[in-house]
């Protein structure tokens, strides 16, 4: 006899005859939703995410940039092993988008393992901007104010 099509009287007397609880289990209501072990997984990997930190922080050429310019970022994750690492641009509690870093550009760096460049767009250099790393699977880094002039 499979477990599966005991009903609850049955399995009252098995529990019973084996020195089990007396007392049935509660009844659930058909077509209950049970959690599956898809939705467990995915809790978990929720729960097991940590967010991103950033070490240094570089913007090279940056002395007195104003608003709409370019600016190069130049950073360390701290996580070797991050996907699809990009900075994400914020202000006035808007996302105004992404921007996807690279690796350096000179090869056999130090820190290559770690390091990361990017440009931000002059669009998104505006007062009051700010940035987050972010990647696929972990949080998103604490938010840095750009580095614009007064």
């Amino acid at each position: 006899m499979h477990w599966r099509t005991l009903d609850i009287a049955s399995l009252a007397l098995v529990l019973t005859a084996c020195g089990g609880d007396v007392a049935p289990p509660q009844a659930t209501a058909r077509g209950a939703a049970r959690p599956t072990l898809a939705a467990v997984s995915v809790a978990a990997a929720m729960r097991a995410r940590t967010p991103l930190r950033v070490g240094y922080v570089e913007y090279p050429g940056a002395t007195g940039v104003r608003t709409y310019t370019d600016i190069a970022v130049v950073l360390e994750l701290e996580q070797v092993d991050v996907k699809n690492p990009a900075l994400e641009l914020q202000a006035a509690g808007r996302t105004l988008g992404r921007v996807a870093l690279a690796r350096p550009a000179a090869p056999g760096a130090r820190y290559a393992s770690t390091h990361w460049s990017a440009t931000i767009p002059g669009a998104w250099a505006i007062r009051g901007a700010s940035w987050r790393a972010v990647a696929d699977g972990s949080e998103a880094s604490a938010p840095r104010a750009l580095p614009l002039a007064d």
